[in-house]
């Protein structure tokens, strides 16, 4: 566990450092603590958690966005030998249900009201009443050493963490974790881009998704620096500019947001770029999806080369990373350290190593299709350069992967969307793009009279406003239990029928042949404000 990893014995010298800034946070009136306070709200919530009488090894939920709160149940729940079950906050009350449910937690710590998830069905399922005291001393008041004996009984190969990632059906999967997983996966990421006591890392990116919770957290501890928490990109830019960070982690979306001024959309000068992250940045991590190189050139110029890398949650999740001062644009580097790597004969990537998962949290089927003598498939496709760096080229699977790091099933999305009378066939687009946008062929033999223009059923006369509302309207009554990431946010209409050139022999749509079909109508789509645009 990540307690082993900082040498235990040294715990109490390490913990109790009341000059060593650990933290900083505008929550409190107090700007920055050590980890000396931060040991000691850990020990108050090992003895909240207690005081519940859970068997070792329960699974306790979060449901809550980043806060102090978050991590320190985390430290918490590694110290006593529970699972944190980590679940996003955005996630609509259906799915966070249906997620506690499927996790076997046994109690829950949310800032929610309870009642949203009894109403949902779940029983049995406890809430954790623990609130951080601010205003806790520097000095332990818990029992340190018993603490550390309990941590010393945790088996470093026990599970720690399950996080979620979406599965080929849209559901998301919970990927089990050991601590040695976690542990091992932020160790090599050190190693590739080492960070030291006086850095302090300003942080955006969620906790509960694999990316942050390893390269945000796990690296925060290990390299002893400091952390701020930015609450949205308002406050981490109001942040930046008042901390002056040295370390930031962000996704494509975010980090092309960088390049441009909020208001007018104009593209910033690159020293402007430089002096909203607080002229003292040495380290830009950009990682959750692809980089284009017309951002990593922008980047670049700026003084900011990126340093990309490539994972998946279910490798706790680096995989591959460049190294500091030698990053190569378009390439996601070679593998960290502890990663085997094997290309097959179609050239998917296969990983073996420290990080690979235990497997899918009550899903055997699943781990078994994934794993195969230790060995993870990825279903991403990659070729190798001459100097061992790594290039993706695609992916053998239909997921669609947003700017923002989100991962899309579209075949979910779209059976929903073909089950509406009004739609005859339906096709999502998005990759690398901050949302989804869906290509709608309608069934216009349902559509109503008030949808056209006047009385008759010719495409030429569909009141393309009127259908983008309705379709819109429909869209919400679907996808209630959806992410917003995961429900499209315009629609392009195709009039007309269907090439057949675009269609398999089973009459399926051909998802790559649309989109290059399409490809200017869709980037059209985003490139305008419209809920809809008619080609």
């Amino acid at each position: 566990m990540l307690f082993h990893a900082v040498d235990v014995p040294d715990l109490p010298a390490y913990c109790q450092m009341p000059a060593h800034e650990a933290l900083t946070s505008k929550v409190a009136t107090q700007r920055w603590f050590s980890w000396g306070q931060i040991a000691n709200w850990v020990c108050e919530a090992c003895d909240a958690i207690e005081a519940v009488k859970l068997p070792v090894g329960a699974h306790i939920a979060s449901v809550q966005k980043n806060s102090v709160e978050w991590f320190v149940l985390d430290f918490a729940c590694q110290i006593m030998g529970f699972v944190h079950v980590a679940i996003d906050h955005r996630w609509p009350d259906p799915m966070v249900a249906r997620l506690i449910k499927k996790s076997h937690s046994q109690l829950v710590f949310c800032p929610r009201p309870s009642t949203s998830f009894r109403l949902a069905g779940l029983k049995n399922v406890g809430t954790l009443d623990w609130q951080l005291n601010w205003k806790t001393p520097t000095i332990l008041s818990g029992d340190l050493n018993r603490l550390i004996e309990r941590a010393m009984t945790v088996s470093n190969d026990r599970p720690s963490q399950i996080l979620f990632t979406s599965g080929t059906s849209g559901e998301p999967k919970g990927v089990l974790l050991s601590h040695h997983n976690l542990v091992s996966n932020a160790l090599a990421k050190l190693e590739a881009a080492p960070q030291f006591e006086h850095d302090l890392r300003l942080n955006i990116l969620p906790f509960c998704h694999a990316y942050a919770r390893t390269c945000e957290l796990s690296t925060w501890v290990l390299s002893k620096s400091r952390l701020a928490i930015a609450n949205d990109w308002s406050d981490f830019l109001h942040q930046a500019g008042e901390l002056h960070p040295t370390l930031i982690n962000l996704v494509p979306h975010l980090a092309n947001k960088l390049l441009h001024q909020e208001a007018t959309q104009e593209r910033l000068a690159p020293q402007e770029v430089v002096s909203r992250l607080g002229d003292n940045v040495r380290l830009l991590q950009v990682g959750g999806a692809p980089i284009a190189d017309e951002l990593w050139a922008e980047l670049d110029k700026s003084g900011l080369p990126p340093l990309q890398g490539y994972g998946l949650t279910e490798a706790s999740p680096v995989v591959c990373s460049n190294r500091v001062g030698k990053q190569r644009a378009g390439t996601i580097g070679p593998p960290v350290a502890g990663v085997e790597l094997r290309v097959d004969t179609i050239g998917q990537l296969w990983v073996r190593g420290d990080g690979v998962m235990l497997g899918y949290y009550n899903d055997l089927a699943a781990t078994q299709a994934r794993i195969e003598d230790g060995w993870l498939a990825t279903g991403d496709l990659v070729e190798r350069d001459e100097i061992g760096h790594y290039r993706l080229m695609g992916r053998i699977s239909e997921f669609i992967v947003l700017s923002t790091g989100h991962k899309v099933s579209p075949e979910l999305i779209e059976s929903r969307l073909e089950n509406l009378e009004c739609i005859d066939r339906a096709l999502l687009a998005g990759e690398n793009r901050p949302y989804v946008v869906a290509l709608i062929w309608p069934a216009w033999s349902s559509l109503s009279l008030n949808l056209f223009t006047n009385d008759c059923r010719d495409t030429s006369d569909l009141n393309h406003q009127a259908f983008s509302k309705h379709l819109a309207d429909s869209v919400l009554h679907i996808l209630p239990d959806l992410p917003q990431y995961m429900r499209p946010r315009n629609f392009i209409f195709v009039l007309g029928s269907i090439d057949p050139e675009l269609l398999t022999p089973k009459g399926s749509l051909r998802r790559k042949l649309v989109l290059t079909h399409y490809r200017a109508q869709i980037d059209e789509a985003y490139s305008v404000n419209s809920n809809n645009e008619v080609i």
